[in-house]
């Protein structure tokens, strides 16, 4: 759900996929990726979606924080695989954790509608729940691998934090 500002113009940051019903009353739209773009401009067989103007488009880069996100020497490894985003399973798969928690330790940080169900499920994944932002390295630090589960996202800014942790 969003507020449309009352006849004013505004701006759109676009997250991990690029249709969203703002588009076409933004004045302006940020995209994180080249491909967010050009499936704007050229909606392609989406026939009910009509072409952005390029000059109403610019990507945005993400940054990242290299004094936050950084590999922490002599980290106990409490994880094999760590997995943090939205417990949303429209937008991740989230059903792989059934399996991996059956062969690896298992974590997954962040909540969201789907996390109560989730957790019945998979009773051997430990639950973290939600996870201020600057406590991320800390968890991702503690794990051997970071997974990423969404199913729709370009360029997940997670994947690359994870990376800067080594």
């Amino acid at each position: 759900s969003f507020l449309l500002p009352e006849g004013r113009p505004f701006v759109v940051m676009l997250g991990g996929g690029h249709a969203s019903p703002l588009v076409r009353r933004a004045r302006f739209v940020l995209c994180e990726t080249e491909r967010q773009k050009s499936r704007l401009v050229k909606p392609g067989l989406r026939f009910w979606r009509r072409p952005m103007p390029a000059d109403r488009l610019a990507i945005l880069p993400k940054s990242l924080d290299l004094g936050l996100f950084r590999p922490l020497p002599k980290m106990e490894k409490r994880w094999d695989i760590l997995v943090a985003c939205r417990l949303l399973s429209r937008l991740k798969n989230l059903e792989v954790l059934g399996p991996l928690s059956r062969r690896f330790r298992t974590a997954v940080a962040g909540t969201g509608p789907d996390g109560p169900r989730l957790r019945d499920k998979f009773k051997k994944v430990e639950w973290l729940g939600y996870v201020p932002y600057r406590e991320m390295p800390r968890l991702i630090n503690q794990a051997r691998l970071f997974m990423h589960t969404g199913v729709r996202e370009d360029s997940p800014k997670t994947i690359t934090e994870a990376m800067a942790c080594g």
